[in-house]
């Protein structure tokens, strides 16, 4: 896949001629524990990444998606520029309570 960055500090150059270049991104999983009590409800999986979106600001997801979701959990991929804002990130999902709407009981993000 190609994409265009916006920090190129570590790129390493694969084909200069044509202007490639590779660059190390930090690919990680987070999972939304979902409540047993809403059944019968339905749930925006869009909503919860806007919600995670949030979470992580100033920083970025150069790439957010669903890779699994099951009436227990929605399981994503996510993906950063930069490895070294990966532990702040982290600290920033990993534990926090996600608010959705139309729930009263909040979500987990691990």
């Amino acid at each position: 896949m190609i994409q265009t960055i916006q920090d190129v500090n570590d790129c390493v150059p694969l084909y200069l001629p044509h202007s490639l270049y590779l660059k190390p991104l930090a690919k990680f999983n987070i999972s939304v524990a979902l409540p047993a009590s809403i059944t019968g409800k339905s749930i925006s999986n869009y909503d919860v990444m806007e919600k995670m979106r949030q979470m992580i600001l100033p920083d970025k997801f150069s790439l957010l998606k669903v890779s699994k979701s099951t009436v227990g959990f929605i399981r994503f991929e996510g993906e950063l520029e930069d490895k070294g804002k990966l532990k702040a990130v982290l600290s920033r999902l990993d534990g926090r309570p996600l608010r959705l709407t139309g729930f009263e009981e909040a979500v987990k993000v691990r």
